[in-house]
């Protein structure tokens, strides 16, 4: 699809109107192309709203059959034009889109005018590797139902995820009863109303265990645990590569499309390292939460400070419990940014707790300037 077939779009890139060339771009593409995300200067929460709802995009993120042959395309276009970024991996629908994003780039000198801004091309990078997870892969997380019933009453709460913590807590308290001074009738009394909140929590947990639970933890972390067993026993014991650790993850998780904060942060990392992009991290958090971490600066990963004006969260499990929320999946700006949207989505707990690396891929000296490099691919 050239460019110049189109006079109005060639002419307003021309003439640097780049948000009346999108409107166009939009028309000539299909009238449905991101109508709800026309503005470059960025999405209102409604028009927000209103793109997740026409791609069907409930809190599981089941999209209609009438989109399913829009969605890659629709992508595409709003990376390369929302971002300035060139998406490395060519639409399975509408191959020209490749072509023709690349025209527009150099027609519109995005490519020198924007080259240097890192913030928003690891922007655009995390909002692709969400939307892989969430959207290509329609990954559920199966503790999602136990964050959206935080503010529930605890005998009012349905879901797995509490029953189970609650079963353990009562595992725990039952082992370590201490019976010092107590008679044999309080020691029986004890026991009693320790196995009877055991057997409470235990029918609470099997009763709420849904199907998204048991391919979970039964199944997806089952598998996990095997090969991770057979990789350290084929190279003699211990602990194996992160890397090859967070490989295994992403491949079982993307074979049930079931995990949770951590499976969908190694879904999310294995994307964007095989896409290339660097730096990134795979970290956690005291606050039981883990997520990826793009373009921070190699310094004190405990020190938001240092994390540099470019870092980025990609966090597709937020995205995901806030059905479909950029906002919460994606967001960046340095660390000053990540740590108040940190403590936003996890609370001011967070406040006290430092982020721990878990695997960080640097990159190479002298690397190729973004484009060029999307050139050798």
């Amino acid at each position: 699809m050239a460019i110049k077939q189109f006079p109005d779009f060639t002419k307003a890139v021309k003439a640097k109107k780049f948000a009346k060339a999108y409107e166009f771009f939009l028309k000539i593409e299909d009238e449905f192309l991101f109508h709800a995300l026309h503005s470059l200067d960025g999405p209102t929460d409604q028009q927000l709203d209103d793109f997740w709802n026409a791609w069907g995009g409930e809190r599981y993120f089941r999209l209609e059959k009438k989109y399913a042959d829009k969605l890659e395309k629709w992508e595409f276009a709003f990376v390369t034009v929302q971002h300035h970024t060139l998406p490395t991996a060519t639409p399975a629908y509408g191959a020209a889109m490749s072509g023709f994003g690349k025209k527009y780039l150099a027609e519109a000198e995005f490519v020198e005018l924007h080259s240097h801004n890192t913030l928003e091309r690891n922007l655009g990078y995390s909002m692709q590797a969400c939307n892989y997870v969430l959207t290509n892969l329609d990954v559920v997380a199966a503790n999602w139902d136990k964050y959206l019933q935080w503010n529930v009453k605890p005998e009012k709460k349905t879901n797995f995820e509490y029953w189970n913590g609650e079963k353990n807590k009562a595992i725990e308290a039952l082992r370590t009863l201490d019976f010092t001074g107590k008679s044999p009738k309080q020691v029986k009394m004890m026991l009693k109303e320790a196995e009877a909140r055991l057997k409470y929590a235990e029918a609470k947990a099997g009763k709420y265990k849904n199907a998204d639970d048991q391919l979970l933890y039964d199944e997806t972390r089952a598998r996990i645990d095997q090969a991770l067993q057979d990789a350290s026993a084929r190279q003699g014991g211990g602990d194996i590569p992160k890397l090859d650790e967070l490989r295994i993850q992403a491949t079982e998780a993307k074979r049930t499309r079931r995990g949770n904060c951590g499976e969908n942060a190694a879904l999310t990392f294995m994307f964007l390292y095989d896409m290339g992009v660097r730096p990134i991290e795979k970290v956690d958090s005291d606050a039981d939460h883990g997520f990826v971490v793009i373009g921070r600066r190699n310094a004190d990963i405990n020190d938001f400070e240092t994390w540099g004006p470019d870092a980025v969260v990609a966090d597709s499990w937020a995205q995901g419990l806030n059905s479909g929320n950029i906002s919460c999946g994606t967001y960046g700006g340095g660390g000053k940014n990540i740590k108040r949207e940190l403590e936003r989505f996890l609370g001011p707990s967070v406040l006290d707790v430092f982020h721990r690396e878990d695997l960080t891929v640097q990159q190479k000296k002298n690397p190729p300037k973004w484009w060029q490099w999307r050139k050798k691919r």
